[in-house]
């Protein structure tokens, strides 16, 4: 399995008070339940509007969450493909660090 990489549009939480993660898989593979990101880091703006190749990694810092759950268009599904919108459910260590605008990065 090559590296998925998930951008985080927005980190919600649930009327349960579970944490929802909304974001996009833009870089590598379909990702399916059961993966496991390892660091979270951002990319500065100016770099993503200026398309730059390969952006120096910000903030980055090491994580374990594993993706339990996710949700598409209101329907739990067992994987979403490069470019879908989805809500992650994630478990594991470092869900403190998740913030808008950060990527997660699979192994």
């Amino acid at each position: 399995m090559n590296n998925v990489e998930f951008y985080v549009r927005n980190v919600l939480s649930t009327p349960a008070g579970k944490t929802l993660v909304i974001g996009v898989p833009n870089n590598g593979e379909t990702l399916a339940l059961g993966a496991r990101f390892e660091t979270k880091y951002k990319v500065s703006r100016d770099d993503v509007m200026s398309g730059t190749s390969n952006p120096p990694r910000l903030n980055c810092c090491s994580v374990d969450l594993v993706v339990e759950r996710i949700d598409v268009m209101r329907k739990e599904v067992q994987q979403v493909p490069h470019g879908m919108t989805a809500g992650l459910s994630l478990s594991g260590t470092g869900l403190e660090h998740v913030k808008e605008g950060c990527f997660l990065r699979t192994k």
